[in-house]
């Protein structure tokens, strides 16, 4: 039980006997709840690490030194798996990411050598991807597919002490950082505000942070509250991720489920078409439901993000409107693809979602009005950016 939550108990206990179980929640729940951990962790960074050999074009901003440096060393065999891993992973997914997902159920950290033993272990891996939040048999298919692999090129690091080059290089700056890190993330009630928001959700208090030093610029979440972020991030740009991170799983089976055919009804506008149409191929949002399965997290982080002026920070806009710099975020982020979270966005501003209504009631609700529906996306958004009187659409 929360620690906050006992306290709240025991002082309420007389109030107990006259309030009802829901209303000591409520009471509760106004308490902050989110206790942040903060480490490091060689094996996602080796993850991401291989990610980098991939040689993919979006990283060279970030570690185009790091890239040139280890990659034209490759022996042939070794590139060829690095080669082979990445086009198993499709391009659609980034390599280190996915990879950092998988060996999320491997149990070894510290070393490379602890980690190939760990990859070994067939029984004690499946049994943890398949009690994760990324159970299938898929998932487990493209393990397969890729351990001999991996054992090629982690056989190829380890010769190469990868691991000491990691720990003297990359570990000490990561080490400097969590202090103040850890210090400042005391601030921001990640798992409170979810809820509070969710309406209909519930999670432990426990959200523990990986830093890392190759992530950039992606964030991770693996099963449960944990996740991983970049040590060189602004606080405000770990926050944000936590918070979207952590409701990629309410919102996928939001999308998925309970409201699949409604979403299903929205390929047929033809802004959405078109703003997919034109998206990067990188992205994977050309596939419609992942799409829309980003644009509910999307409208949801924003939201909840900025009542802590966490994208005001991100845009550089602390001395604006929370308005203006959520439209600025609408603008610049992946090439302005994400019309139907900037719609879904214009209502939450517009109050519709009421305080004790769940998110996914809310989204019921929009499509059961008609708000969402094809035809109605493009002038909505657009009143939405230009900040006209939208309340009526």
């Amino acid at each position: 039980m929360r620690s906050q939550k006992l306290f709240s108990l025991l002082l309420l206990t007389f109030g107990c006997l006259q309030i009802s179980c829901s209303e000591k929640k409520k009471a509760a729940s106004t308490n902050f709840i989110t206790h942040w951990t903060v480490r490091t962790s060689f094996k996602y960074d080796l993850c991401s690490f291989v990610g980098l050999l991939s040689n993919r074009e979006i990283y060279k901003k970030y570690y185009g030194n790091l890239q040139t440096e280890w990659s034209s060393k490759l022996p042939k065999p070794v590139a060829a798996a690095v080669k082979k891993i990445d086009e198993i992973i499709g391009p659609s997914q980034p390599v280190g990411p996915r990879l950092c997902v998988l060996f999320s159920a491997v149990a070894a950290e510290d070393s490379i050598a602890a980690i190939l033993a760990g990859m070994d272990d067939d029984m004690g891996v499946r049994s943890r991807l398949m009690a994760s939040d990324f159970a299938s048999e898929k998932n487990w298919q493209q393990w397969q597919s890729l351990k001999p692999l991996l054992r090629t090129v982690f056989e190829h690091l380890q010769k190469e002490r990868f691991d000491v080059y990691w720990r003297n290089n990359f570990y000490p700056k990561i080490t400097a950082k969590l202090p103040r890190l850890h210090q400042e993330l005391q601030s921001f009630d990640v798992i409170g505000d979810l809820e509070r928001f969710l309406g209909d959700w519930e999670s432990v208090d426990d959200l523990e942070v990986f830093a890392l030093w190759l992530l950039q610029p992606h964030a991770v979440r693996l099963s449960g509250q944990h996740y991983l972020t970049d040590a060189n991030y602004p606080m405000h740009v770990t926050v944000k991720s936590a918070y979207h991170e952590l409701l990629h799983p309410y919102c996928e089976r939001m999308v998925d489920s309970v409201l699949a055919k409604a979403f299903e009804t929205l390929k047929a506008d033809a802004f959405l078409r078109q703003k997919l149409a034109q998206s990067e191929a990188a992205l994977g949002y050309r596939n419609f439901m992942a799409y829309c399965r980003e644009e509910v997290v999307l409208a949801a982080d924003l939201w909840v993000a900025e009542r802590r002026r966490v994208i005001s920070q991100l845009m550089g806009a602390n001395g604006n409107s929370s308005a203006a710099a959520v439209r600025q975020y609408f603008e610049r982020h992946e090439g302005g693809v994400h019309v139907l979270a900037g719609v879904i966005y214009s209502y939450l501003e517009d109050g519709l979602k009421l305080d004790r209504m769940s998110y996914t009631i809310f989204m019921k609700e929009l499509f059961a009005s008609g708000r969402l529906q094809p035809g109605r996306i493009e002038m909505r958004y657009e009143d939405f950016m230009l900040e006209g009187k939208v309340a009526s659409r």
